[in-house]
């Protein structure tokens, strides 16, 4: 992060920050994933005499806040989608992505935010 600081400084570059809301939403998840029914949750189904609904649980089929998988299967998503659009992803470190197409966006993916350098008054 400090070395893309230190690029924007030195190039002149613009640097935003952009913030993907529902971020862990949006993702496939590739194992199954279980989680116990939370509190508030209406579930259609038969209960059968004694059965209590706290000892069901539901099978995620999309990435949720709080689960150990979210991030991991959150930043596979992004890094499919930003190299379909022709971002390149730093062999030094794989957080850092460039796009140079004319003008240049380098882009650091933390847990919280993707602040983009880019030229000023660029058109992507």
């Amino acid at each position: 992060m400090h070395t893309v600081i230190v690029i924007t400084a030195t190039k002149d570059l613009e640097l935003e920050t952009v913030d993907i809301s529902m971020a862990f939403l949006n993702s496939d998840i590739d194992a199954e994933v279980y989680m116990r029914i939370p509190d508030g949750l209406e579930v259609d189904g038969d209960l059968k005499a004694g059965e209590d609904l706290k000892c069901w649980v539901v099978w995620l089929l999309k990435g949720l806040y709080g689960i150990k998988q979210g991030l991991c299967i959150w930043a596979l998503k992004l890094h499919s989608v930003l190299t379909d659009i022709g971002f390149k992803c730093t062999d030094c470190d794989y957080s850092v992505y460039v796009y140079k197409h004319g003008d240049i966006c380098i882009m650091m993916l933390t847990t919280s935010s993707l602040p983009p350098t880019q030229s000023p008054h660029s058109k992507m």
